[in-house]
């Protein structure tokens, strides 16, 4: 009886030892995301299914850094009907800290995207303590056209603020 209970044991124990490997593994490969959705048509919310399309804005952080630190992140936005159709993906790098996104898609053939940054606190590192603001600041500016031919947007202005 006593051989089958260590037996048990040392099984718990290297179940539990891979278990804890695998967890480590997983969480120094994970990538953090942050996004922001938007919809058409205006006043449709992503949440209620009342929208024909709908837009995601990815930021993820290139490296190690801590996403709110200023640094290189990767952006990645999106544009699907609810057949899952894709009518627009744009990738591109930008150098921000804690960036987010808003939208504004009135007029279906034209879309407008602005990358911002909001710092409400220091998150470390000495262009966040110099750069320490209450307001948001406007860092890029993305208009896309609607091609009739192609069915997909194209971007036709990449603004970079001040």
């Amino acid at each position: 009886m006593m051989g089958s209970q260590m037996k048990c044991f040392k099984k718990y124990l290297l179940n539990l030892f891979l278990f804890f490997i695998c967890i480590t593994i997983y969480t120094s490969c994970a990538q953090f995301y942050v996004t922001y959705m938007f919809t058409y048509p205006p006043g449709s919310k992503p949440h209620e299914n009342n929208w024909a399309y709908i837009g995601e804005v990815w930021f993820s952080p290139v490296g190690k850094k801590p996403y709110p630190s200023y640094s290189k992140k990767h952006v990645a936005i999106f544009v699907e009907d609810k057949e899952k159709n894709n009518y627009l993906k744009d990738k591109f790098d930008v150098e921000g800290a804690d960036l987010l996104a808003k939208a504004t898609w009135d007029v279906f053939e034209q879309l407008t995207i602005v990358i911002y940054e909001e710092r409400y606190e220091d998150t470390g590192g000495e262009f966040n303590k110099n750069h320490l603001r209450k307001e948001p600041r406007d860092i890029l500016i993305l208009r896309y056209q609607f091609d009739d031919k192609t069915k997909k947007f194209k971007r036709i202005e990449y603004k970079k603020l001040g």
